[in-house]
Parts: structure tokens; C-alpha cells; sequence
């Protein structure tokens, strides 16, 4: 079966059904087999859709990272969550900035100053915590 890119040669199949082609996965070269009821199989796929994943890509990102995946309408929110501590960093930037300012003016920085550079600190730490989340 020719690929219908030219130039690109033959695409890798194999039969897994008589009558149905399945294209080799060149990221994922092995398959494994799991047994399940019929409920545990309807289970797992409503929670892989709820996840915008396959069920082959859920059940190995669940194993493998020890959770379950976030579903879309979290992953959604907590980008949303996000963006409003990065708005709210930037905001707590400027006031470092010309608070700042002043402190040069006196040669010391304030108890208010050392408590902003805190909250950025944290609010940098929690976006970093979020980005992990949303690979």
C-alpha cells in the first residue's frame, strides 16, 4: 500500500483483524495486552476521553506517572489559573520596581519590599507547579 506522500516509499502495516490495516506506531513499536470487564473497559475509555487521550496513551501515562491524567476542562482552568498568577506576578514586579526605587534613595530596603520579593518568589514557584502539571 503506497503512502500518499511522494517520494515516501511504502508505510509500515500489519493485520491485527482480517480485514483491517493498522499502521505500525514508530514512537510506540510495542504493544501490550491488558484483560478487563466490560465495565472497567467502558471506564477506561470515558476517562481517557475526558483526558484527550487514547486509552493506550492514558493507561501508560498513568502507570508511568503514578496519577491520572488531568481531564481537558481542568487542564483548561488551571491554565486559566495560571495566567492570573502571572498577571498578578507582573503586577507585584512593577511595585518591587519602585519600591525599589525608593529604598535606593535610603539605603535600605523595606519590611514591605522583602514581603513582595517573597510573594514573587512563591508566585514564580506555583507557575513553575503548574507548568509541570500541564505537559
Amino acid at each position: 500500500m503506497k503512502s500518499s506522500r511522494k517520494g515516501k516509499g511504502k508505510l509500515p502495516w500489519m493485520t491485527v483483524r482480517p480485514g483491517r490495516l493498522y499502521r505500525l506506531c514508530q514512537n510506540y513499536p510495542y504493544q501490550l495486552s491488558v484483560r478487563a470487564t466490560e465495565e472497567e473497559k467502558d471506564a477506561i475509555d470515558r476517562s481517557a476521553r475526558g483526558a484527550g487521550l487514547s486509552r493506550s496513551r492514558y493507561l501508560a501515562r498513568t502507570v508511568l506517572e503514578g496519577k491520572y491524567p488531568l481531564t481537558l476542562p481542568d487542564r483548561e482552568e488551571l491554565r486559566r489559573v495560571r495566567l492570573l498568577l502571572e498577571k498578578a506576578g507582573v503586577n507585584l514586579n512593577q511595585i518591587a520596581r519602585q519600591m525599589n526605587a525608593v529604598a535606593r534613595g535610603t539605603g535600605t530596603a523595606s519590611p514591605t519590599l522583602t514581603e513582595v520579593r517573597f510573594l514573587l518568589k512563591s508566585l514564580r514557584s506555583l507557575c513553575h507547579d503548574l507548568d509541570r502539571c500541564l505537559r
